[in-house]
């Protein structure tokens, strides 16, 4: 059989359309485990074939590990290499690195991550002087990067401001970017906004690459927020070989600036586009798969298509109705074990949740007993060890970045203190010269004491040593730098053990980096250090329980899946309740759950949960009443029945094959915390819902309201990003 033949032998009719289809705009309409990833995989492989150079093929995934095995597997697939197969921003980080120089930027540019972000916001928040307690660093942050993703300058965000905060957050927004040109760096969004805006607006940039790429294939779709949808647009412009791959129901990213109209709305870009629904679900059984569709049918913006499945029909969904956090913990793990007993080995279960806050209960019953995995908390690059190594890489790489020199020019400790690295800087930027570009200068640095200028002047000596080193292999040039600089002798020591292991693990990755890119430098390297996110790092093949949330669980799927607190304030999360366009992304956050799961699907709620110092009553999801009652098992049918809404109890006892009645929940006392009451909708004059100004924190909108003993507590989603909770009867809110 030739490549051809087995690139198309075992594809049904509408994946054999979508892969041959070969010139002109295509949409692939793909439900849950209808085989996207294989159908985009043949395509490349196909259009190789066809006689397309592999160079001028581009496909777009959304995670490296994705991207990674696509590669491979189009490279067996075709007998060819070349193919660009990447994320978003590992592609524009690429692009503007090839093209630096056409550009105005420096090619060895640093990406920083979320921590240098928030540590490059503190600085611009104190070079202003504004407290974090009057404008958090998180917050500030969301809503630079919010403004990134409309492609706002900070000029333009500037022109836009109305309120004093935000006209205070634009001067931010401008000493924010004018510190990161300062250390030659880049954010995660920059990598984005650049391109976009380049593409639209440099007419030899965007002429390079439109005739790199004669085909563009973008995945997951449906999650592109508006500079991605430029770069595919722009991209694609001159040939309009573009074919976009998703799914409406999966659109779960608008907190990120997602839109779900750029799938929604494909055909307007493109009249002419070829439409192909992929409804054959592979992964998951009959009832998984009838109740998936049982709840996503009630969203309005979506495409109509039916999912069906020649798979077994499987057995019913399970309901677990728990007391509380630690009950629901409790129920979770022994339905685990359970199946853990029947033969499952501990890989085969995920716990999914809406919050990473839920994860403490499930880590704490399990953490002596059961081997697990817990994607979402520190992961292997932030660590201090790894953060550390880093930073003096992209010192060598960057000698603009001053955030990572100041990290490790006293690490480990070479006797240069806090004090001397503040003159350090506060020399450097008077003389308008990086840090770097200060060391070798110290002896003209007043008032400092001559045993901080010889540290100062021998760690100078150190980077000069590792910046003139012959260029090497990645991993050769780790370890030299390790001996030079003394963090080998440090990690050496025995308290620092642990540290030593990571360490070691990170030079296994420089290792199979040198192995992988024979032409590879180490900007390269740290381009893909920069860009790794948490599910990349996802070790399928430990024998673990896996437990992150919903929007982490993207892509993925295990044999069984349980889905935690199916409850409302939560999954529908309470920040979605005043809006019916974020209760339907809501369900679809809930739908992507669901359809992770290929044999078993557990559900679970919990009657009562902390919250604020204090338990809370709780009610079912409604997403749990909008399911199709037969398919849940008899004891999740008698559960939900117990405590649904008037009519919807009935309904599901009438389900169930054995007599009931709707009973009373048991309400269990609560010692430890004062008579809860329920979350009110009014209070103090005000209402959830209400649109108000704090006199501090500025423009938000009431959410929650909760009475404790004296006070009435409003939780308030502020316009700029972020939550305060104030207290009404002190607050003085002005309502809008």
């Amino acid at each position: 059989m030739g490549k051809e033949a087995a690139i198309l032998a075992d594809l049904t009719p509408e994946q054999r359309e979508a892969v041959t289809y070969h010139d002109g705009p295509l949409l692939v309409v793909a439900g849950a485990g209808s085989g996207k990833t294989r159908v985009i995989t043949r395509r490349v492989a196909h259009l190789a074939l066809s006689g397309v150079p592999a160079y001028r093929l581009l496909a777009v995934t959304f995670t490296n590990k994705a991207a990674d095995e696509m590669r491979e597997r189009i490279e067996q697939l075709a007998g060819t290499h070349g193919a660009w197969v990447s994320t978003f921003h590992s592609l524009c980080a690429s692009m503007l690195r090839f093209s630096a120089d056409q550009v105005g930027l420096s090619r060895d540019f640093t990406i920083y991550d979320r921590d240098d972000q928030l540590a490059a916001v503190a600085e611009a928040l104190k070079a202003l002087d504004l407290g974090k307690e009057q404008f958090a660093p998180a917050s500030v942050l969301q809503t630079i990067s919010n403004s990134k993703t409309r492609l706002e300058a900070p000029k333009d965000f500037e022109k836009r401001a109305t309120a004093w905060r935000d006209e205070l957050l634009a001067k931010v927004y401008t000493k924010y970017q004018e510190i990161l040109d300062r250390n030659a760096a880049l954010d995660f969004d920059d990598l984005l906004m650049r391109v976009a805006l380049l593409l639209q607006h440099h007419e030899a940039f965007r002429e390079r690459w439109q005739k790199r790429f004669q085909y563009v294939l973008i995945d997951e779709y449906q999650d592109t927020n508006h500079a991605q949808y430029l770069i595919a647009r722009e991209l694609a412009a001159a040939h309009r070989n573009l074919c976009a791959t998703g799914d409406p129901d999966q659109a779960i990213y608008s907190w990120r600036g997602a839109t779900i109209r750029n799938i929604l709305e494909f055909k307007r870009d493109y009249p002419d586009a070829r439409v192909v629904k992929l409804e054959r679900n592979y992964r998951s059984t009959k009832t998984i798969l009838r109740a998936a569709d049982s709840l996503i049918v009630h969203n309005r913006q979506r495409h109509e298509r039916g999912l069906w499945t020649e798979n077994d029909e499987g057995v019913p969904v399970s309901f677990l109705l728990a007391e509380d956090a630690e009950d629901e913990a409790a129920q979770v793990v022994h339905a685990i074990r359970q199946r853990r007993h029947a033969g499952r080995p501990w890989r085969d279960f995920a716990i999914f949740y809406r919050t990473n806050a839920q994860s403490r209960s499930f880590e704490e019953t399990m953490r002596h007993a059961i081997p697990h995995r817990l994607i979402g908390a520190v992961q292997f690059y932030g660590r201090q060890e790894i953060k550390d190594v880093v930073a003096y890489l992209r010192a060598c790489v960057n000698e603009r970045d001053d955030l990572s020199l100041a990290r490790i020019i006293n690490v480990p400790s070479r006797g240069i203190g806090d004090r001397t690295v503040a003159r350090l800087k506060e020399w450097a930027a008077e003389q308008g010269i990086p840090l770097r570009a200060a060391l070798p200068r110290v002896e003209e640095i007043p008032d400092l004491p001559t045993r901080a200028k010889n540290a100062v002047k021998a760690f100078a000596d150190l980077l000069d040593a590792l910046l003139l080193a012959p260029k090497e292999p990645v991993l050769a040039f780790c370890e030299s730098l390790l001996e030079t600089s003394g963090y080998g002798d440090w990690l050496d020591q025995p308290e620092n053990k642990e540290r030593l292991e990571n360490v070691t693990e990170f030079l296994a990755k420089a290792a199979k980096f040198d192995a992988e890119n024979p032409e590879g430098d180490l900007a390269l390297f740290m381009q893909g250090v920069a860009l790794v996110s948490d599910v990349d790092n996802l070790d399928r093949s430990a024998d673990a329980v896996t437990l992150m949330t919903l929007h982490a669980a993207k892509g993925l799927e295990f044999p069984v899946v349980c889905l935690t607190g199916v409850e409302e304030n939560l999954l529908p999360h309470y920040n979605a309740l005043m809006s019916p366009e974020q209760i339907e992304e809501e369900r679809r956050l809930c739908y992507v759950g669901m359809t992770r799961a290929k044999q078993e699907l557990v559900l679970s709620a919990a009657q009562w949960r902390a919250q604020g110092g204090s338990n809370w009553e709780r009610e079912p999801s409604r997403f749990l009443f909008e399911l199709q009652p037969d398919v849940l098992d008899k004891a999740g049918r008698r559960a939900l029945a117990a405590v649904g809404p008037a009519g919807k109890g009935d309904e599901l006892a009438e389900e169930d094959d054995d007599a009931f009645a709707p009973r009373q929940r048991p309400r269990k006392p609560r010692a430890a915390s004062p008579s809860p009451k329920p979350p009110r909708t009014e209070g103090a004059g005000f209402a959830v819902g209400d649109r108000v100004r704090h006199p501090q924190f500025g423009i938000g909108r009431i959410v929650t309201l909760q009475t404790s003993e004296k006070l009435t507590l409003a939780t308030l989603a502020m316009q700029g990003g972020g939550k305060r909770v104030v207290a009404l009867e002190y607050a003085q809110l002005e309502k809008l």
